[in-house]
């Protein structure tokens, strides 16, 4: 029954019904480690959405993704997603797609990378794609493939 639940939780997570942790009576519960780090607020999030004239490598400049509202004002920029892997044939974090494994499914996970975005205006009836849409991703830029997703310790 537990597993249930938690199954259920994390589909509603993933389809972003509800977010992590407002379920029940029980506040969210913290990140460990992360609360030193701070958390974009709207207004930071379209601050950082208007071009800059010379992009920012250091550690800072990473935005904290760990809602799927927040993706719009992130495109390519680099990124940290934050939040439940889907156990999906394409695995997610906060609605953005990446290299995640089946094994940490249904976890709290990270992946860090630049967050890119695909719009489909309609589906190709030869090709095997989702159909038309917004889809994110969050791509390492070391190897131009999905980001891997790791476990939030």
């Amino acid at each position: 029954m537990a597993i249930r639940s938690a199954l259920v939780l994390a589909a509603l997570v993933a389809l972003d019904v509800v977010s992590p942790g407002s379920c029940g009576n029980r506040p969210p519960r913290p990140r460990p480690g992360l609360s030193d780090l701070p958390t974009p607020s709207d207004a930071a999030v379209s601050e950082a959405a208007a071009p800059s004239e010379s992009p920012r490598t250091d550690a800072s400049a990473k935005r904290i993704i760990t809602e799927k509202r927040q993706l719009e004002g992130a495109v390519d920029a680099e990124v940290i997603v934050i939040g439940v892997l889907t156990r999906t044939k394409i695995p997610t974090v906060c609605g953005a797609d990446v290299d995640g494994d089946y094994r940490i499914s249904d976890r709290e996970v990270e992946a860090r990378g630049v967050l890119r975005r695909e719009v489909v205006s309609s589906a190709d009836a030869t090709s095997a794609n989702r159909g038309p849409g917004t889809y994110y991703s969050v791509v390492d830029p070391a190897t131009g493939q999905l980001a891997k997703a790791t476990l939030v310790r």
